[in-house]
């Protein structure tokens, strides 16, 4: 761990593909320009321009409240880019359902034979409508 360089909730990395940090808050609060300038200038982070590298703010507020209120939009060529704690778990839901989707799809292909793939996702959609999943 390097010196003075924060501690950060969660580091995803694909060598040679992307890395992205994000930090994590509850409630309304975001993180100020010192602490991201912090993360932003990790030699793991700042090692390689060639691919994409995200600073990631997860927080309860909508993206653009926090692009509002953030202290910084970028540091150097890295983004910073807020998303919200809905919004991930809208993700997980449409995440959820797309796996249904593609289950129902595949179990009912033999019995629904000459239906188009919408009309089936059409379908399924509804199904979570109903149930309130979506």
């Amino acid at each position: 761990m390097e010196k003075d360089a924060g501690i950060t909730d969660i580091e995803i990395e694909s060598p040679g593909q992307f890395f992205l940090l994000i930090e994590a808050k509850r409630g309304w609060n975001l993180p100020g320009k010192a602490q991201l300038e912090k993360y932003a200038c990790r030699k793991a982070f700042t090692a390689n321009e060639k691919f994409p590298r995200k600073l990631i703010v997860l927080s309860e507020c909508s993206r653009e409240y926090a692009r509002v209120h953030l202290a910084v939009k970028n540091i150097g060529s890295i983004e910073i880019a807020p998303i919200s704690w809905k919004d991930v778990a809208m993700y997980q839901n449409q995440y959820r359902c797309g796996i249904q989707i593609a289950r129902y799809c595949i179990t009912c292909s033999s019995q629904r034979r000459g239906e188009t793939a919408e009309n089936i996702v059409v379908d399924i959609l509804n199904k979570y409508r109903k149930q309130g999943e979506l």
